[in-house]
């Protein structure tokens, strides 16, 4: 209760800062991703990577289209049920909702591990943890870095993605025991 109610706060703070309006100009049509993707944490974790990289890529070639097309994608992934928890819905139209879903959570992924997404080894991802509801997937990079996917289970038992963080801390091996 108390995470809910720091995250609204967070939330109606960054609101009133950056005076977040919905643009009507930008569409935010999520693209529904395929069944196998969100059957397990592990395949929509590399699923999200796979399209952070293509975003990033795509934007570096100017190609607006093709990162528009992954953003879409990457939005499909995203966990409505806790984003939408954590917005003061009741104040808002659905235009409004969506535009914040996306403006101060999924765009905000790629700019999360951006400076990592080149060296990530997307295909060595593998479970790190669990909490709960949550399912923290491991994806390591070229050095002591990891990018951690945070996979949120669903009413339906379908996994969406919550959020990405990074870990700083060198992956534990055999060796360390």
């Amino acid at each position: 209760m108390l995470r809910s109610l720091h995250t609204s706060c967070a939330i109606a703070l960054l609101l009133a800062l950056s005076g977040c309006k919905p643009n009507p100009e930008r569409k935010h049509a999520p693209i529904a991703p395929a069944q196998e993707v969100i059957a397990e944490p592990v395949s929509l974790a590399k699923e999200a990577l796979r399209l952070l990289k293509a975003e990033r890529a795509a934007l570096k070639a100017g190609d607006k289209a093709a990162a528009h097309s992954a953003l879409m994608r990457e939005r499909g992934l995203a966990n409505d049920a806790d984003y939408r928890k954590a917005l003061p819905t009741a104040s808002l139209t659905p235009d409004e909702i969506e535009q914040l879903v996306m403006s101060l959570f999924v765009e905000r992924w790629g700019a999360t591990v951006a400076a990592y997404l080149d060296d990530c080894r997307v295909d060595e991802a593998a479970l790190g943890g669990a909490d709960g509801e949550h399912v923290i997937v491991r994806a390591p990079t070229s050095g002591d870095v990891a990018i951690l996917v945070i996979c949120a289970k669903q009413a339906d038992n379908t996994w969406r993605v919550h959020s990405l963080l990074l870990d700083a801390r060198p992956a534990k091996t055999g060796a360390d025991d």
